[in-house]
């Protein structure tokens, strides 16, 4: 449409409408009023043929209830993040979709003998790549563990001979297998709702599933704190959400490869953040954070009397542990800060701003509290540091398909590093030859990296798995970096400046 020169006004107020509606109504209108097709991807002729005549195609799916990813309304109609990825790929493949849903052991055998074009989120095992290709990730979405409430710090510390209870076909079983090789499966044809109940009546002690479905579960009150979400963890693999697709016929990868890639950052973040909403239990840490008894000297009584409030730093993007949401402090060291003020009847008075800033305001002595916060020889210096209350370990996130492997692959590389880090300067002194990209913080490493502007990007494991999975940049990887030098070691702690040791 033309709007003259002279109301430029009116071409804005019409550019940003323009620009704030879906693509899938586009198509709706569009289909209303012509024959061909609104295709807009860069498809080969073979594609295009393909998808003529194909005509439609068909998808099988679990049957069981997995809020909010997949569920049923009150009139049987589909719902759910998975529904609405459906619809974003129906309305930029101009092809219809059909879902068929079966017990999810029975999809997958559907599936994997090509009796369907694909089968929805599912995770690439050894097993099934026998039988299906799997497509680019859509979404990214943590696992958890669920236990009951008094079991919480014993699973934490050890799975083993412990009985986890997973869905039958779960892929889910290749963690457990890796990471806890003594552990008991149970094996159940239940929804996450029968896997909470198995939970609760201590069938088991504690079941894996993804965290979105189980925090949904825990909103009813049937459950009443009685049981809690142990811990939440990133898998490459399992994280991430893929069509499983029949083998058989290539081309279908190809072209559903090129819609998911063409899938804009607003169509995604949309869908995510429709879903996903706002919930107590997909906080970073949910421990009870009732009084316990903690045992003062007389004279750190008098002290909290004296100074009952102390100032913590709060960064503005250092996630899972320290960021900020509408202007609140919120993540994994933030909590852990609530809970231990708490205890000892402090209150916490959050000081915003960078990390630069912050680091100076805690050496004048403006700050009384650095956390989640990495111990260097320059900071012990002038300050206390707690026990670490987490090991985040180095890692560098590159494009999937990347060299990059290890330290020395960085030479000559562009790297996207954090500024005022010590992690980076040691980089730096190490590794010369690295063509340094200094980043405000970890979004901006990885967008570079995500859209070719920089080959690594160098943090953490949590920082970068959390940044990943929330704006889902499904084309990186990451990979840990094997270090023996204890000033690239990432252990986590509280600091106090020196003049203040009450804190410790």
């Amino acid at each position: 449409m033309g709007v003259t020169k002279t109301n430029p006004v009116l071409f804005s107020i019409l550019q940003k409408s323009i620009e704030a509606i879906p693509r899938q109504k586009w198509v709706e209108i569009f289909s209303k009023w012509s024959n061909e097709k609104p295709l807009s991807l860069d498809l080969s002729a073979e594609e295009r043929a393909y998808l003529k005549t194909k005509k439609a195609l068909y998808f099988v799916s679990r049957k069981e209830s997995w809020k909010p990813f997949l569920f049923w309304d009150k009139n049987e109609q589909m719902k759910g993040l998975e529904y609405d990825f459906i619809k974003l790929l129906e309305s930029y493949l101009s092809l219809p979709i059909y879902v068929t849903h079966l017990p999810w052991s029975e999809a997958l055998k559907e599936a994997r003998t090509h009796n369907f074009d694909g089968i929805i989120s599912a995770s690439p095992t050894p097993e099934r790549l026998n039988d299906l290709s799997f497509s680019n990730a859509y979404y990214i979405s943590p696992l958890a563990i669920l236990t009951r409430r008094e079991n919480v710090s014993d699973v934490n510390r050890n799975f083993e001979n412990k009985r986890i209870a997973l869905i039958e076909g779960s892929a889910f079983v290749l963690h457990i297998k890796e990471h806890f090789p003594k552990a008991k499966i149970v094996y159940t044809k239940k929804d996450t709702h029968g896997l909470a109940m198995m939970v609760l009546n201590k069938e088991v002690d504690a079941a894996i599933d993804n965290l979105l479905p189980f925090a949904s579960i825990l909103k009813e009150k049937y459950f009443d704190n009685k049981l809690e979400i142990a811990y939440s963890l990133y898998s490459e693999t399992l994280s991430s959400f893929q069509y499983g697709l029949r083998n058989d016929e290539p081309l279908l990868l190809s072209i559903i490869n090129k819609a998911i890639d063409a899938y804009s950052m607003d169509e995604r973040k949309s869908i995510k953040e429709r879903w996903e909403g706002e919930d107590e239990h997909t906080s970073l840490l949910t421990h009870d954070v009732r009084k316990p008894l903690v045992t003062l000297t007389q004279e750190e009584k008098q002290w909290i009397q004296k100074h009952p409030i102390m100032s913590v730093s709060n960064e503005p993007d250092f996630p899972p542990f320290d960021f900020m949401k509408e202007g609140k402090a919120i993540g994994l060291g933030v909590d852990y800060i609530n809970l231990v003020a708490q205890k000892v009847g402090l209150h916490v008075n959050y000081v915003q701003a960078t990390w630069e800033d912050l680091l100076k305001r805690f050496e004048a002595g403006n700050v009384d509290v650095l956390q989640s916060v990495y111990l260097t020889k320059k900071r012990q210096k002038y300050a206390f540091f707690t026990t670490p209350f987490f090991t985040n370990y180095p890692a560098m996130a590159v494009r999937k398909g990347s060299a990059i492997t290890t330290l020395e692959d960085l030479k000559g590389k562009k790297v996207a590093l954090m500024r005022g880090y010590g992690t980076s300067e040691k980089l730096l002194r190490d590794i010369p030859e690295i063509k340094p990209i200094m980043c405000s913080n970890v979004y901006e490493a990885l967008h570079l990296v995500s859209f070719g502007e920089a080959d690594v990007a160098f943090d953490s494991v949590g920082t970068m798995s959390y940044a990943i999975m929330e704006q889902m940049f499904t084309n990186l990887t990451i990979r840990k970096v094997d270090v023996s030098d204890k000033e690239l070691s990432s252990d986590v702690h509280f600091a106090v400046k020196k003049r203040e040791c009450y804190f410790i």
